[in-house]
């Protein structure tokens, strides 16, 4: 194989002043070829294979024979385990077989990548819904954490690919913003010398009774907040929706945990029903919690170039700030409420029933662009064929026509990409400020969620009935009300 040409992006730490040390927070990089020069110098080499892996120094990793466990990992089936535990685990079913190795998968939780080694042949898989995103080289091997680090190890993949609309919630398929290299959908596992392999969806949902669906839902839930509370302290964020209440209502007897609600104070009042509704729950519960006003400090320019630098989708950077500004220098997980909305038919707004259609580019597509954007003065026809060949791309990569039938494909997108794409980004952007965790972020749990019929999914009837099950009195609080 030919050496890769000279990268042509480097790093400038002077531009990030102060927080030069978070560029590429918690990440890693795997290469045949030499340490690129955007590669912070307290990075570590490692081995896998022939391959190099270099690790921040900020990464919680464990090495146990060929597989490699970057990030934390919890079993859902026992929240005692340690990490060491949960990898030597994945490492043992990784030597017996891949189906072994997805089965044991399939019960953690976390944000954490596994790069596996079998024969010379490296693997990559990701968390459930790739919370810790994997970024790969097209024509390359190479693979890493960060989208601006995998393309500043290749010459020519700094050349910003943009189309001129972008919907909200990310970029269209697989692409990001730098030529060439793409983001690996949490439905597949990437082997570097051979290609995207589909390891999820392929089986029909299991047929289980709702209420065994309730019941090992809602243990789950409580066994992944043990998990998370006995190896760190706890950040939870606090707001006025069923995903929000759900993840309290798990974390019911545990101490020590900390309660925030962001408020913007903007000219809309955009959060004034998550700030009233979580200050009545805390006062009603007696929870320790604050709220964390964004106006009051903003951003300094440098933390907003390292917060471009680490994630190519801009979010709320003076959240991230003031996170980091709070928590910086604590060692904490921060609970996230995302991933929820997988298992409560999210488009049913724009199709109030099962869609039949299977998935494919187009029906792929219908769910990333908003009437919003396709009545845009900017959407025409360029436009739109920008769209649908990133779309066409995103089908072959993907392996969308593999998923089972019985699946909603819309679910299965809202989990593959928007969470795969959108929601990754949002983690990366206030890594400085602590690691992130989802109660929900692992395949089991929102195979779990996925299990309902239709009508039960689109009125979030687990959830409330999770939230009855382990915490019954925070249902006496209304959960998003249109007014407050």
């Amino acid at each position: 194989m030919a050496s890769a040409p000279k990268p042509t992006v480097t790093l400038n730490p002077q531009a990030l002043g102060e927080y030069q040390a978070y560029a590429f927070h918690r990440g890693w990089l795997l290469s045949r070829e030499s340490a690129p020069p955007c590669l912070p110098d307290n990075w570590q080499q490692q081995t896998l294979g022939i391959n190099r892996l270099w690790l921040s120094p900020a990464i919680n990793a464990e090495q146990c024979a060929n597989v490699w466990v970057l990030g934390w990992v919890f079993d859902v089936r026992d929240p005692k385990l340690s990490n060491r535990q949960v990898a030597e685990n994945l490492a043992e079913a990784w030597g017996d077989s891949a189906t072994a190795f997805m089965a044991q998968l399939a019960h953690c939780n976390g944000s954490f990548t596994v790069l596996a080694e079998r024969e010379g042949a490296v693997s990559i898989y990701c968390d459930a819904t790739a919370m810790a995103p994997v970024f790969y080289h097209s024509g390359l091997q190479v693979a890493g954490s960060h989208s601006a680090l995998v393309a500043a190890s290749a010459a020519g993949s700094d050349t910003i690919a943009t189309l001129p609309l972008y919907a909200k919630f990310g970029s269209p398929g697989r692409l990001t913003p730098y030529r060439d290299v793409y983001s690996l959908n949490p439905g597949l596992t990437l082997h570097l010398s051979r290609g995207l392999e589909r390891v999820r969806f392929l089986q029909a949902p299991p047929d289980i009774p709702y209420e065994a669906v309730l019941e090992e839902f809602s243990q789950l839930l409580q066994n992944s907040m043990q998990a998370f509370a006995l190896r760190k302290k706890l950040v939870l964020s606090l707001t006025a929706g069923s995903d929000s209440r759900t993840a309290l209502a798990a974390a019911r007897g545990l101490k020590g945990i900390e309660y925030f609600t962001y408020y913007r104070s903007d000219s809309v009042d955009t959060d004034k029903v998550d700030k009233v509704i979580a200050e009545r729950i805390a006062r009603e519960h007696k929870l320790e919690h604050s709220l964390l006003m964004l106006r009051e400090q903003a951003s300094p320019e440098a933390y907003k170039k390292l917060c471009k630098l680490n994630s190519h989708y801009s979010h709320i950077p003076v959240a991230s700030y003031h996170y980091f500004l709070r928590w910086g220098e604590q060692d904490v997980f921060h609970v996230r409420s995302n991933l929820s909305e997988i298992g409560r038919a999210f488009y049913s707004y724009r199709m109030p029933g099962p869609d039949p259609r299977p998935a494919n580019a187009e029906t792929a597509l219908g769910c990333y662009l908003s009437d919003k954007m396709r009545n845009s003065k900017q959407f025409g026809p360029k436009v739109e064929q920008a769209y649908q060949s990133a779309f066409d791309d995103y089908a072959v990569s993907s392996q969308l026509p593999d998923i089972h039938p019985n699946y909603d494909y819309r679910d299965i997108f809202y989990w593959e990409h928007r969470m795969g794409v959108w929601h990754s980004q949002v983690v990366a952007e206030s890594s400085p400020a602590f690691e992130s965790l989802s109660v929900y972020n692992c395949d089991r749990i929102l195979q779990l969620m996925l299990m309902p019929d239709f009508k039960q999914r689109q009125t979030k009837q687990l959830m409330l009935h999770s939230i009855s099950k382990n915490w019954p009195k925070l249902l006496d609080v209304p959960v998003n009300p249109k007014e407050v």
